[in-house]
């Protein structure tokens, strides 16, 4: 068991088990120049140019015909006039340290990257899934943009079908995602580098519940709430119910009697919300599929 409260997402034919890091401020300077013949605080004049003996102060209104800031003349502070913007400066955007390290990580990255553009999108609209996530918990989408990911490469890689006496039997799917109930932001969610966010099939396992010889079968397609994995519905969904989890939005469905039946609930509740949106985002983010040739996907938060 890799911790104290986690969930794995886990998948079952023709339904989904889902058993399954603050930019910084950009500061724009203000530039002062000091009135003509002024001195540094602290700092007194010798002499005054004759230009400037006469006239009234600006600022003060007071006769200039002395020197107003002579050695000796403690009560004199130092003026300065704020220059115009320098609005020609370059603007600096805020980093997001989350996405900088997606960046680095190759084709992987890229995929977790759509994916969580796209939930960003929805968790910040007006619409009836972000609002589910904000009647628990009205942070939800900056906690949602601290979280963090990591590839697990060592994660299952076979459908497992059990064979039960009677011919009866049940597959389940590699699990495509897990993180920690409850935890808030800054924490990290786990995807299996062969699973449903990654992959759209992987080759089934087959094994008698009695025992036996195992034997492996024909590929079967993967899918994450009836959505075909691989695709940016399936991770899109993926990442939401993931975040259900951190926010404790949605009940623990790992470790416990029933895990999959309950983590079947959890995905059917979250399409319940955010199938609309997800639909929707989906549409209008379609790209060319990621090469999943590229980096190694272990290159992720190792």
């Amino acid at each position: 068991m890799r911790c104290a409260i986690c969930h794995a997402l886990y998948l079952l034919p023709a339904y989904v088990c889902l058993n399954f890091s603050v930019p910084a401020a950009y500061s724009q300077s203000l530039k002062f120049a000091a009135l003509p013949g002024n001195k540094p605080p602290g700092a007194c004049a010798e002499s005054v140019p004759d230009e400037f003996r006469f006239g009234k102060d600006r600022f003060s209104g007071r006769d200039l015909s002395e020197p107003p800031h002579l050695c000796g003349d403690p009560a004199e502070t130092d003026r300065r006039e704020p220059a115009p913007l320098d609005l020609s400066a370059p603007f600096e955007h805020p980093k997001d340290p989350v996405e900088q390290e997606l960046i680095a990580a190759g084709a992987p990255g890229a995929a977790i990257s759509e994916a969580r553009d796209a939930v960003l999108d929805i968790l910040e609209g007006n619409n009836a899934c972000s609002a589910w996530y904000r009647a628990k918990e009205p942070d939800a989408a900056e906690i949602f943009r601290s979280l963090f990911y990591k590839v697990d490469p060592q994660g299952p890689v076979y459908v497992q079908k059990t064979v039960f006496p009677g011919d009866d039997w049940q597959t389940v799917q590699p699990y495509v995602a897990w993180s920690r109930q409850d935890v808030g932001p800054g924490s990290t969610i786990t995807l299996n580098a062969h699973g449903a966010f990654f992959a759209n099939s992987a080759m089934v396992l087959e094994v008698r519940s009695g025992g036996g010889p195992s034997h492996y079968d024909s590929a079967q397609l993967l899918d994450v709430g009836g959505y075909t994995g691989g695709t940016l519905r399936a991770r899109e969904l993926t990442l939401l119910h993931e975040l259900g989890h951190v926010i404790d939005l949605l009940p623990l469905d790992a470790g416990v009697p029933g895990g999959p039946q309950i983590s079947t609930r959890n995905t059917a509740e979250v399409l319940a919300h955010c199938r609309a949106e997800v639909i929707l985002r989906s549409n209008r983010k379609k790209k060319r599929p990621p090469d999943m040739h590229g980096p190694s996907l272990s290159a992720l938060r190792r």
